[in-house]
């Protein structure tokens, strides 16, 4: 029950970034670490955790990846309905990438 807690947590925020506005003087997009723009990190370390939350709720492993998968897709496709926000493929990639780096744990890895 804990662990269906957590997981009903991380969407509600998962899904409260989707959809407030994130429009300001100081844009995520303009900020650069090394020559890389801090919000494509910041997608790939919103979605790692989904990795470590599915194995407490007895989902197959290959399931809950293909789940994580569909929330990134639909995390940023959201965002092409919503007039204040914009789709871009490539926050779309950084989304699965963080759900398969999660994934990358040898422990994770291992398919039922």
């Amino acid at each position: 029950r804990v662990q269906k807690l957590i997981i009903s947590i991380y969407l509600c925020f998962i899904f409260l970034i989707v959809f407030l506005p994130f429009n300001g003087i100081n844009r995520v997009e303009d900020i650069k670490i090394l020559d890389f723009r801090l919000d494509y990190l910041i997608h790939k370390v919103l979605f790692i955790p989904w990795a470590f939350l599915g194995p407490g709720i007895r989902v197959k492993p290959w399931l809950w990846i293909i789940l994580g998968l569909v929330l990134a897709t639909v995390a940023e496709g959201i965002h092409y309905f919503l007039p204040y926000r914009a789709f871009n493929i490539n926050d779309l990639i950084g989304n699965m990438a963080g759900i398969l780096i999660g994934w990358g744990d040898e422990n994770n890895l291992e398919i039922n």
